[in-house]
This record gives structure tokens, sequence and C-alpha cells, in this order.
């Protein structure tokens, strides 16, 4: 029969061990991507001991159980759908503002020089002897060609800002999903874990998080803790990651505009279009070019 001195000692182990996961949430508060752990206790009932030693009408106390990670799907899902409509509100503002700043200098706008050039004309047309009306009127041309060139160049500068920056926004979605596949891999036992398993549905969650500012994604959550990811609300767009395999994203600009595809292992492309997130804003404002 279990003795008061067992079901003491098993207790005290038990709730030091739920003060440990307590700790380690305490540590890891600013960690980011941690999800708090949660213990549950357990009755340690005889009927789990020798029943040689152990009388069936009594206990043993407790016992700490499974550890679990506080993880929600719905939340989850919820959040990366947010995170794609923030991010792609956060970005057009972003692009706009430079926009705005290309077409509104602080100096003047091409408008302002036209208006300025006519109003010459206007003067020099009421007397067109006067030299000093007709070097306004020079002048007043000359400042209307600048202000031009100096928009063209600003806005082919932005197109150049904005290609680059969709290109360099691909190649970290393709990273990502290629981090993302690693962790699967050791989620699913099919490479030596580099980490805890609740560490590595951390760094899962991360890199959904990550893929979900870039575009607007699907994620299906299967109980061995992999994920099946596709583009597009409800995964109506493509697969992009799904067991061991993933597919990249690859862009194509042509003076038709610029075009995105989803490539597979078999290096088949088939086309496909984002509807939020940043690359979505950066295909929305990338011209074709000229």
């Amino acid at each position: 029969m279990g003795d008061l001195f067992d079901i003491g000692k098993a207790g005290i182990s038990a709730y030091k061990n739920a003060l440990a996961t307590t700790g380690q949430n305490i540590a890891n508060v600013d960690t980011e991507g941690y999800n708090r752990r949660d213990t549950k206790i357990e009755e340690l009932s005889s009927s789990s001991a020798d029943i040689l030693s152990i009388s069936h009408s009594s206990g043993l106390g407790v016992r700490m159980g499974e550890i679990t990670r506080a993880f929600d799907q719905f939340l989850d899902i919820k959040l990366q759908s947010s995170t794609s409509s923030y991010s792609f509100a956060k970005s057009k503002s972003e692009i706009f503002d430079q926009l705005e700043s290309t077409l509104i200098p602080k100096s003047a706008t091409v408008g302002t020089r036209l208006r300025e050039f006519f109003d010459g004309l206007s003067n020099l047309a009421q007397d067109p002897d006067n030299a000093n009306l007709r070097r306004l009127a020079l002048s007043g041309a000359n400042a209307v060609s600048a202000s031009i060139s100096e928009l063209h160049h600003g806005l082919t500068d932005l197109r150049t800002v904005t290609h680059g920056t969709l290109e360099l926004t691909v190649a970290d979605f393709n990273s990502t999903l290629k981090n993302l596949s690693h962790v699967q891999n050791e989620i699913l036992g099919n490479s030596v874990k580099s980490g805890a398993p609740h560490g590595l549905l951390d760094r899962r969650d991360t890199l959904l998080e990550q893929l979900s500012e870039i575009a607007d994604i699907s994620v299906d959550y299967q109980a061995n803790g992999g994920v099946t990811v596709s583009l597009g609300n409800l995964g109506a767009v493509g697969t992009l990651l799904e067991g061991a395999t993933f597919n990249e994203v690859t862009v194509q600009s042509d003076m038709s505009g610029v075009k995105t595809f989803i490539k597979d292992n078999f290096g088949v492309s088939s086309g496909v279009h984002f509807s939020s997130g940043q690359m979505a804003c950066l295909l929305y404002t990338s011209p074709s070019p000229r």
C-alpha cells in the first residue's frame, strides 16, 4: 500500500517539474515565435503499479502528464489571413508614398512649370519686342523640359526599385518555403531532429507567418504536426508545400506585364495570381517594361 510519504514525494516531484515548465515560459516571454507550454497533472493510480505490492484500493498521488503547447488552429489561420491583409495595405501605402513624392516634388510639379511657361508666353504676346520677356519665356520652356525629364527619371527609378523588390520578395518566399520543408521533414521524422518537438512546431508556425506576410496562403494542419500549404483562398490557386516536397514561385516580365508561376519538381510551370500580401501589392504596382 502506498503510504503518505510516497504520495507526498510523487506530488512534490510532479509540481517541481510543472514549476520548471512555468519557469521556461517566463524565461521565453520575449522570445519571438515561442508558444506557451502547459503542464497537465495526472493521478497516479494503483492500477498502473505493481499489484503484488500495491493495494487496488489506494492511489500513489500524482505525476506530471503530457506537456502541451498552447496552440489554436482557428486563431492561427485567422492570424495568417490578417497578416496577409495588413502586409498588402502596408506595402501599398509605402509604394504610394514614393509615387506621391515623385509626382508631387517639394520644389514644383510639371503642372506648376507648365502654368509658369504659358503665363510667360501670355506676357510675351502682349509685348513681343520685350527682350526680358523673351528670356523669361525661354527660361520657362527649359524649366518645363527639366521637370518632365526629372519626372521620367523618378518613375523609371521607382519601377526599377519595385521590380528589384519583387525579385527579392520572390527569393525570400522560396527560401522560407525551403526552410519550412526542412522543418516539416524533422517533424515527420524524415530527418534528424535539430530541436525538441514543441520547438519545431514553434519554428513551423513562425515560418508560416512569414509566408503569410508575402502571400495569401491556406494551411491544412495534420494530426502528426505536418502541414499542407497552398496559395490562395481555400488553396484554390496551387499547392506550395505537401509532405516533404515544395514548389517554387517564379516571376516573368515581358512587354505585356509581370506574370507569376508555380514550378513543380518536374520543372512544369503553371500560372498563378496573388490576391493579398506583399507579393500582390508589388505585382499590381509593377508596370510592364518599356
